[in-house]
Protein backbone atom coordinates (compact mmCIF):
# COMPACT_ATOMS: atom_id res chain seq x y z
CA UNK A 1 0.00 0.00 0.00
CA UNK A 2 2.82 2.46 0.84
CA UNK A 3 4.75 1.57 -2.41
CA UNK A 4 1.38 2.31 -4.39
CA UNK A 5 0.97 6.02 -2.47
CA UNK A 6 4.80 6.75 -3.27
CA UNK A 7 4.27 5.96 -6.83
CA UNK A 8 0.81 8.17 -7.44
CA UNK A 9 2.99 10.86 -5.45
CA UNK A 10 5.66 10.87 -8.28
CA UNK A 11 3.52 10.63 -10.83
CA UNK A 12 2.97 14.01 -12.32
CA UNK A 13 0.71 13.16 -15.24
CA UNK A 14 -2.62 15.07 -15.15
CA UNK A 15 -1.34 17.90 -12.86
CA UNK A 16 -1.75 20.09 -15.59
CA UNK A 17 -5.06 19.10 -16.25
CA UNK A 18 -6.25 19.91 -12.78
CA UNK A 19 -4.42 23.05 -12.99
CA UNK A 20 -6.00 23.62 -16.63
CA UNK A 21 -9.69 23.51 -14.60
CA UNK A 22 -8.99 25.42 -11.99
CA UNK A 23 -7.83 28.35 -13.51
CA UNK A 24 -10.68 27.90 -16.21
CA UNK A 25 -13.14 28.02 -13.52
CA UNK A 26 -11.45 31.17 -12.00
CA UNK A 27 -11.73 32.87 -15.36
CA UNK A 28 -14.98 31.76 -16.23
CA UNK A 29 -16.55 33.43 -13.29
CA UNK A 30 -15.04 36.84 -13.71
CA UNK A 31 -16.31 36.68 -17.26
CA UNK A 32 -19.83 35.65 -16.70
CA UNK A 33 -19.23 38.82 -14.23
CA UNK A 34 -17.91 41.36 -16.23
CA UNK A 35 -20.81 40.13 -18.65
CA UNK A 36 -23.76 41.36 -16.38
CA UNK A 37 -22.31 44.15 -15.12
CA UNK A 38 -21.73 44.97 -19.10
CA UNK A 39 -25.18 44.44 -19.64
CA UNK A 40 -26.51 46.15 -16.63
CA UNK A 41 -24.73 49.51 -17.30
CA UNK A 42 -26.23 49.00 -21.05
CA UNK A 43 -29.76 48.77 -19.60
CA UNK A 44 -29.18 51.69 -17.56
CA UNK A 45 -28.29 53.91 -20.51
CA UNK A 46 -30.47 52.40 -22.40
CA UNK A 47 -33.27 52.93 -19.77
CA UNK A 48 -32.47 56.84 -19.75
CA UNK A 49 -32.35 57.06 -23.58
CA UNK A 50 -35.81 56.02 -23.59
CA UNK A 51 -37.31 58.42 -20.90
CA UNK A 52 -35.54 61.15 -22.71
CA UNK A 53 -37.41 60.18 -26.06
CA UNK A 54 -40.13 59.92 -24.26
CA UNK A 55 -39.87 63.84 -23.00
CA UNK A 56 -38.84 64.80 -26.50
CA UNK A 57 -41.85 63.41 -27.69
CA UNK A 58 -43.77 64.74 -25.53
CA UNK A 59 -42.41 68.28 -26.84
CA UNK A 60 -43.27 67.25 -30.26
CA UNK A 61 -46.87 65.90 -30.17
CA UNK A 62 -47.52 69.12 -27.99
CA UNK A 63 -46.81 72.61 -29.27
CA UNK A 64 -46.59 75.83 -27.63
CA UNK A 65 -50.32 76.03 -28.41
CA UNK A 66 -51.36 73.08 -26.56
CA UNK A 67 -49.65 73.85 -22.95
CA UNK A 68 -49.98 72.37 -20.13
CA UNK A 69 -49.47 69.40 -22.33
CA UNK A 70 -50.92 67.26 -19.97
CA UNK A 71 -54.55 69.94 -19.96
CA UNK A 72 -54.62 70.23 -23.41
CA UNK A 73 -52.37 67.78 -25.73
CA UNK A 74 -55.10 64.60 -26.38
CA UNK A 75 -52.08 62.94 -27.86
CA UNK A 76 -49.80 62.99 -24.91
CA UNK A 77 -49.83 59.32 -23.24
CA UNK A 78 -50.36 57.78 -26.96
CA UNK A 79 -46.79 59.58 -28.34
CA UNK A 80 -44.74 59.02 -25.38
CA UNK A 81 -45.49 55.50 -24.91
CA UNK A 82 -45.10 54.84 -28.57
CA UNK A 83 -41.85 56.75 -28.43
CA UNK A 84 -40.43 54.80 -25.54
CA UNK A 85 -41.27 51.34 -26.57
CA UNK A 86 -39.58 52.66 -29.92
CA UNK A 87 -36.02 52.03 -27.99
CA UNK A 88 -33.99 48.95 -27.90
CA UNK A 89 -35.45 48.05 -24.82
CA UNK A 90 -39.18 47.94 -26.12
CA UNK A 91 -42.17 46.65 -24.56
CA UNK A 92 -40.20 46.31 -21.04
CA UNK A 93 -40.04 49.66 -20.12
CA UNK A 94 -43.14 51.36 -19.26
CA UNK A 95 -44.59 54.78 -17.95
CA UNK A 96 -43.96 54.92 -14.48
CA UNK A 97 -46.92 57.23 -13.15
CA UNK A 98 -48.78 59.85 -14.65
CA UNK A 99 -46.64 62.45 -16.79
CA UNK A 100 -46.70 65.61 -14.70
CA UNK A 101 -46.36 69.51 -15.49
CA UNK A 102 -45.33 72.08 -12.63
CA UNK A 103 -43.85 75.46 -13.04
CA UNK A 104 -40.52 75.59 -11.80
CA UNK A 105 -37.66 78.61 -11.30
CA UNK A 106 -33.79 78.81 -10.62
CA UNK A 107 -32.76 79.48 -7.35
CA UNK A 108 -29.79 81.45 -6.10
CA UNK A 109 -27.68 78.22 -6.45
CA UNK A 110 -28.85 77.74 -9.89
CA UNK A 111 -31.04 74.53 -9.23
CA UNK A 112 -33.55 73.59 -10.96
CA UNK A 113 -36.96 74.00 -7.96
CA UNK A 114 -40.35 73.44 -7.86
CA UNK A 115 -42.16 76.54 -7.81
CA UNK A 116 -46.16 75.69 -8.13
CA UNK A 117 -48.85 73.26 -10.26
CA UNK A 118 -50.46 74.64 -12.71
CA UNK A 119 -53.45 76.34 -11.16
CA UNK A 120 -51.08 78.83 -9.41
CA UNK A 121 -48.44 79.75 -11.70
CA UNK A 122 -46.62 82.43 -9.59
CA UNK A 123 -45.77 85.94 -11.12
CA UNK A 124 -41.68 85.90 -10.57
CA UNK A 125 -39.14 83.45 -9.03
CA UNK A 126 -38.79 85.93 -6.19
CA UNK A 127 -39.05 83.10 -3.29
CA UNK A 128 -36.35 81.49 -4.95
CA UNK A 129 -34.16 84.02 -4.81
CA UNK A 130 -34.18 85.31 -8.34
CA UNK A 131 -36.63 87.78 -8.82
CA UNK A 132 -35.85 89.18 -12.28
CA UNK A 133 -36.59 85.44 -13.73
CA UNK A 134 -40.30 83.81 -15.21
CA UNK A 135 -41.15 80.83 -13.72
CA UNK A 136 -40.71 78.08 -16.65
CA UNK A 137 -42.91 75.13 -17.57
CA UNK A 138 -41.50 72.09 -17.18
CA UNK A 139 -43.16 68.22 -17.64
CA UNK A 140 -41.83 65.16 -16.62
CA UNK A 141 -42.02 61.62 -17.88
CA UNK A 142 -41.00 58.55 -15.39
CA UNK A 143 -40.23 55.44 -16.60
CA UNK A 144 -39.53 52.04 -15.13
CA UNK A 145 -37.69 48.71 -16.23
CA UNK A 146 -37.66 45.13 -14.10
CA UNK A 147 -33.95 44.10 -14.98
CA UNK A 148 -33.33 40.48 -14.80
CA UNK A 149 -29.74 38.86 -14.64
CA UNK A 150 -29.11 36.49 -16.76
CA UNK A 151 -26.69 34.16 -14.69
CA UNK A 152 -29.12 34.65 -11.73
CA UNK A 153 -27.30 33.61 -8.37
CA UNK A 154 -23.61 33.15 -10.18
CA UNK A 155 -22.44 36.54 -10.43
CA UNK A 156 -22.61 39.78 -8.26
CA UNK A 157 -25.82 41.10 -11.12
CA UNK A 158 -28.00 39.17 -8.52
CA UNK A 159 -26.99 42.09 -5.56
CA UNK A 160 -28.25 45.49 -8.51
CA UNK A 161 -31.55 46.19 -7.78
CA UNK A 162 -34.07 45.10 -10.26
CA UNK A 163 -36.13 47.87 -10.96
CA UNK A 164 -34.60 50.54 -12.80
CA UNK A 165 -36.58 53.71 -12.83
CA UNK A 166 -35.34 57.01 -14.87
CA UNK A 167 -36.82 60.91 -15.00
CA UNK A 168 -36.74 63.01 -17.76
CA UNK A 169 -37.32 66.71 -17.89
CA UNK A 170 -38.65 68.65 -20.83
CA UNK A 171 -39.24 72.65 -20.87
CA UNK A 172 -42.26 73.04 -22.44
CA UNK A 173 -42.31 77.09 -22.68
Amino acid sequence: MIRLIRRLRADQRGVAAVEMALVTGFFSVAMFNAVEVGRYAYILMEAEQATQVGAQAAYVACDTQHVPATQNCQGLNAAVTTAIHGTSLGTNVSLNGAISEGYYCINSSNALVYASDLASKPADCSAYGNPGLAPVLYLQVHTTYTYAPIFTGFTIASTFPTSVQKTAWMRML
